[in-house]
């Protein structure tokens, strides 16, 4: 019980100043996405954590408050922050996050990246500004309706060309993969692009994963790598 007391807003019976307190660090851990809000919901989201912390402020001058994160939350609503987050500090949506993607795919990917759909939701894109990542996937069949096994598939596409690009594999229990780094360009832009592929019983995902810094080379493999699949349909 201390230890909810500590955490939870709704064990304070008044609404004082350690009320106001926890909502809004709740709201900072759970709610705020750290990123410039996209829409009025996001603003409203991240105003209301302000508010919280100004109303505790208010009622104790004195109250420690994570001014640092307050201050980021200031220049978010102001849409003056075009850069990452820390990962560090007050806020679960700062650090990776296992995203649901389609089927019963899941990928880590930064809580902090935007998040759309295309093509009537079967294609995902998380977005930050200079990284993208795009997902897709679906499951096989055989002629006569059965569950195809695609694990041989990667095998069979043994012998594809990489252009020159540096080959990613993912060997895991559950998936397998591989994928291809490449210095690309499409309608006059320039960028890294890690192209994949990865199998597990019956199904299959497309991921692509593009950045502008070479030195962000190593989190596109992470995420790549990251791919994870549930139990797929018998």
């Amino acid at each position: 019980m201390q230890m909810a007391r500590t955490f939870y807003p709704w064990w304070n019976k008044g609404l004082d100043a350690e009320f106001w307190r926890k909502t809004g660090l709740m709201m900072l851990w759970c709610d705020v996405s750290w990123h410039s809000p996209r829409d009025e919901g996001e603003r409203q989201i991240c105003q209301m954590a302000l508010d919280c912390l100004n109303r505790s402020r208010e009622l104790a001058p004195n109250i420690d408050l994570p001014n640092e994160e307050i201050g980021e939350l200031k220049r978010l609503l102001e849409e003056q922050a075009g850069e990452r987050p820390s990962e560090v500090g007050v806020g679960y949506r700062r650090r990776n996050l296992t995203q649901r993607l389609t089927c019963t795919w899941s990928m880590k990917i930064p809580g902090y990246f935007y998040e759309t759909a295309e093509d009537d939701g079967t294609h995902l894109v998380f977005w930050f500004p200079g990284r993208t990542v795009r997902f897709t996937s679906f499951t096989v069949d055989n002629k006569d309706g059965s569950k195809a096994r695609t694990w041989d598939v990667l095998k069979k596409r043994g012998g594809d060309k990489t252009d020159g690009g540096e080959t990613v594999e993912i060997d895991k229990e559950d998936v397998k993969g591989r994928g291809v780094i490449r210095w690309t360009s499409e309608e006059g832009e320039e960028y890294w692009q890690l192209q994949g592929e990865a199998y597990t019983y019956n199904g299959v995902a497309i991921v692509t994963v593009c950045y502008d810094d070479e030195a962000d080379k190593a989190w596109a493999i992470d995420v790549f790598r990251s791919l994870s699949c549930g139990k797929q349909e018998d």
